[in-house]
């Protein structure tokens, strides 16, 4: 929950400065859950049966990989930044 009295000893900089990081944060989670999501579906969907085509496919799961690493990373940093304002 939201502290009012931690708002009231921070700067209108700050607060708008820990909000607006928060949004951003919290956008491009947004941008990288749905980037999974449709690489997952990609990855699922096709049907891998040249090189060529397995070679796009491992290419698809490693980029799913990397974009969970990144969606965990920025939900921590979201936690973080929504724990600054909550203290």
């Amino acid at each position: 929950m939201y502290s009012f009295a931690t708002a009231e000893s921070w700067s209108s900089e700050g607060l708008w400065s820990w909000f607006v990081a928060g949004r951003e944060a919290r956008a491009a989670l947004d941008a990288v859950e749905e980037a999974a999501g449709s690489l997952q579906q990609l990855s699922t969907d096709a049907d891998w049966q040249s090189q060529g085509m397995r070679a796009l496919h491992e290419l698809l799961v490693e980029l799913q990989r990397r974009a969970e690493a990144l969606m965990a990373e920025l939900h921590v940093r979201d936690w973080e930044i929504t724990r600054a304002g909550a203290s």
